[in-house]
């Protein structure tokens, strides 16, 4: 019982997680910017020189969403690290197809009951 306690906290964390580092802003920013590069590159209106400018921009911005997506999956993978630490078993339970459907499950339950409570607010 008290596996699935910790698999509970454990799918908390990364919901949270994923809000403190706004991580759906993050993703779509990104598809944004490949929209305006591909807009961009189609354009026959605009000069080349117009084009490097502002391809090189939004080159900018890709990479800094990036590195910010490498970060946040080397956070998950220290996280793993920490918790496999504490305890193999949770781990080995998590890549299982029964613990990726539970874990898979208790985000999506949390996700939803956080979005009802914070909207009552």
């Amino acid at each position: 019982m008290i596996f699935y306690v910790i698999v509970f906290f454990i799918s908390i964390v990364i919901v949270e997680f994923l809000f403190f580092v706004n991580f759906k802003k993050i993703i779509n920013s990104s598809f944004e910017t490949f929209k305006k590069i591909q807009k961009v590159i189609l354009s026959k209106n605009n000069s080349d020189h117009w084009k490097e400018k502002v391809l090189l921009e939004y080159s900018k911005r890709l990479l800094k969403n990036s590195i910010i997506l490498i970060s946040i999956i080397f956070a998950f993978i220290i996280f793993l690290f920490v918790i496999n630490f504490f305890n193999k078993e949770i781990i080995i339970f998590l890549f299982t197809i029964k613990g990726s459907v539970l874990i898979s499950c208790e985000i999506l339950i949390y996700y939803y009951l956080r979005k009802k409570l914070i909207t009552n607010y």
